[in-house]
């Protein structure tokens, strides 16, 4: 969970990529959002969309959480040159990149602080969905963006908040995808270790109970935080309980399978087409502007 985002540039700008063919437009974007007390806060980050003449859909992407403190305030939103952004946006897409409280240089609260307990995990879940929906609903209302067709892909805490976003109806979220998704790995420092992983799984199953729009989960076989077996124990519980998710575990990426989404695309962007594909989700590629 330490690689958690990159450098971007927060400029209104248009570029183009070695390795991509799309012509990027980079523009900022500002979230409020209420914490629990009923405080106003902001979220920034930035859109990264093809130059093209039509409307878009929209990608929500939504990063990884850690407790230390300095490491939440040193993360920055993913540029719109980062092999993320360049896969959905010459795929056709949109996707916006906002960090949420508590993360980033701006100082604002971080309640996605989580207790290993069912109801922790639960909760925890919970207010990471809440703040992607406040980043869906501003980001689905800017120009030339088609709402309707809305998805939401998140990584590690990100990825858990969007199981725990795609457990409440949505209806102009078309896809929800989960990478690597879980929290408490790394317990005591300690790689392929988890708090109390069985309330993790608990709550997973909690999340499929009420969970109707179908999800892909990737994970890499050698992730440490949460490998395929405790992956595999998550996956069973959430559809047990009436959720639908397809679980796809990659062969081993780099040196820590946890990174496998900013390091490795050719891992996951076939799974994500055929995914997409499947929702009639992936938009054909418009000329550009």
């Amino acid at each position: 969970m330490r690689r958690f985002a990159l450098v971007a540039a927060l400029c209104a700008c248009a570029f183009a990529s070695a390795a991509s063919a799309m012509e990027v437009e980079d523009v900022s974007l500002q979230v409020p959002v209420k914490d629990a007390q009923g405080h106003a806060w902001m979220m920034h980050g930035h859109v990264c969309r093809p130059a093209t003449t039509a409307q878009v859909p929209l990608a929500v992407f939504n990063h990884g959480s850690t407790s230390n403190g300095k490491e939440r305030a040193a993360m920055e939103p993913e540029p719109c040159n980062g092999p993320i952004a360049r896969w959905f946006v010459d795929h056709g897409y949109a996707i916006a990149f906002v960090l949420r409280l508590g993360h980033g240089k701006v100082a604002s609260p971080w309640i996605e602080e989580f207790h290993c307990t069912r109801e922790g995990f639960r909760q925890s879940g919970l207010e990471t969905a809440r703040q992607i929906d406040a980043i869906v609903e501003t980001a689905s209302r800017l120009p030339d963006i088609a709402a309707d067709s809305t998805i939401v892909v998140g990584h590690s805490a990100g990825g858990w908040g969007t199981i725990a976003y795609a457990s409440q109806p949505h209806p102009h979220v078309v896809a929800a995808i989960n990478v690597s998704g879980g929290r408490g790995g790394h317990y005591l420092n300690r790689p392929n270790s988890n708090c109390h992983p069985e309330h993790l799984i608990e709550a997973a199953a909690d999340f499929g109970k009420t969970a109707k729009l179908p999800m892909l989960w990737v994970y890499a076989r050698n992730d440490s935080w949460i490998g395929p077996d405790l992956a595999g124990s998550l996956h069973r519980a959430f559809s047990a309980a009436g959720g639908s998710a397809r679980l796809v575990v990659t062969e081993a990426s780099g040196d820590e399978g946890h990174a496998m989404f900013y390091e490795a695309p050719d891992a996951w962007g076939p799974v994500f087409a055929d995914y997409l594909a499947a929702r009639s989700a992936l938009p054909v590629v418009t000329r550009i502007r």
